[in-house]
């Protein structure tokens, strides 16, 4: 099993500056924004999702896509 790279809170997302980042996981950043928020992931963690499960995009979002990323184990 690969270990990842623990990285820096993302400083701004795709939807807007974080109030809070919490690293779940190295490389997997959970976000909250004044109006939305989600997982944020390294590129390193977005190289090694699952085909199935990746996105084009390292955002996961909390409705809907937070799912993927629950499925990723250390």
């Amino acid at each position: 099993m690969p270990a990842f790279t623990s990285t820096s809170a993302p400083v701004h997302t795709l939807w807007d500056t974080p109030d809070t980042a919490i690293q779940r996981l190295p490389g997997i950043w959970f976000v909250t924004t004044p109006s939305h928020g989600g997982f944020v992931l390294s590129d390193e963690r977005q190289a090694a999702m699952p085909e199935a499960l990746r996105l084009d995009g390292i955002y996961y979002e909390e409705d809907v896509n937070w799912s993927l990323v629950n499925r990723v184990r250390d």
